[in-house]
């Protein structure tokens, strides 16, 4: 039986779950002048290799944490769904200046090496993003299309679920609690 998505339980779940997948966005085009090598979009833009690393490195993580994403009709595990063949479908949904916010929080993340990190290290950092009323908004364009690569079922456009997990790594980091993942 499929629960009912519309109960507020369901709703908290989805914005803890869903928004923590965050995606990396490959686009078809050409790459901005100078930039590494990447996979381009239908609208000129394109991310590097490492900001799409960024972007997949934040889909793994929320598609875990704080809990596993649900299916919503998927199958596999929500980890698996975060590859850059989904993140094209899911980026090619936006528009060109929803896409400049997703490749600047991309960037941000390179210029920190988290397209490098993983787990508790990632979450600090993605925690300590979400905090910096000057990081948030395009950390969580990233985000939105991260959820929206993982799960069809979201709209990658939509900052909802983005806002509900990266508020919730926000407010840890303001607590000074480092997030924990197990496995």
């Amino acid at each position: 039986m499929e629960p009912d998505r519309t109960s507020p339980a369901t709703t908290r779940r989805v914005f803890l779950v869903a928004g923590g997948t965050a995606v990396s966005a490959m686009l078809v085009g050409t790459a901005p002048a100078g930039a590494a090598e990447g996979t381009a979009g239908g609208d000129g833009a394109a991310l590097t290799t490492d900001q799409t690393a960024a972007v997949l490195a934040v889909a793994r993580i929320g598609a875990v944490y704080p809990v596993p994403f649900p299916a919503y009709g998927e199958s596999g595990p929500a980890v698996r769904r975060a590859t850059e063949a989904r993140l094209r479908a899911a980026a090619a949904k936006l528009d060109a200046a929803r896409l400049t916010l997703v490749r600047t929080a991309a960037q941000d993340l390179v210029a920190r090496g988290a397209h490098r990190k993983s787990g508790a290290a990632l979450l600090a950092d993605l925690g300590a993003g979400a905090a910096d009323t000057t990081r948030r908004k395009p950390l969580t364009a990233l985000t939105a299309l991260a959820v929206g690569t993982v799960s069809r079922h979201f709209d990658p456009g939509s900052d909802e679920a983005a806002d509900g997990w990266l508020g919730m790594l926000a407010r840890l980091h303001r607590n000074g609690i480092r997030p924990t993942v197990r496995g």
